[in-house]
């Protein structure tokens, strides 16, 4: 589950997530590294104790934006930093859209779901167990 929103807001959710029992080793969050230490323990959530969100919002996974690295190093996609760029830049000559200086993150994103799912469906191979099938 990926939120970008204040911690207020995020609060609200994971509060919601308890409450609907969306927690747990299989759900996994990425939240913004913003937010102040400790977020989940303010309480102004009617009917949410701080720990019901803390349990909600387990192992989550703290991410922020970067500046582009400007370091000539590949990354997993096998491409630089401003290879990305030069390419995603390209791609926009074909569309009336202006380059938007989040489309790193959304790009880093993807991946991180590709890698994710890859070693899912990797350990439930290894378990004997197949995959999900969507209806």
């Amino acid at each position: 589950m990926i939120s970008l929103m204040y911690a207020d807001k995020s609060r609200l959710i994971m509060c919601a997530a308890y409450r609907h029992r969306l927690y747990g080793s299989h759900i996994q969050w990425m939240l913004p590294g913003w937010y102040e230490k400790d977020w989940w323990r303010i309480r102004n959530v009617p009917g949410c104790s701080a720990e019901n969100i803390r349990t909600a919002a387990a192992n989550f996974l703290a991410v922020e934006d970067l500046v582009v690295d400007t370091t000539t190093n590949n990354t997993l996609s096998g491409l630089t930093a401003e290879a990305f760029m030069n390419m995603y830049q390209a791609k926009l000559t074909h569309y009336p859209h202006s380059p938007n200086g989040y489309a790193p993150l959304g790009y880093d994103a993807v991946w991180v779901l590709a890698l994710g799912l890859d070693k899912t469906l990797t350990q439930r191979k290894e378990q004997g167990r197949g995959c999900y099938k969507i209806q």
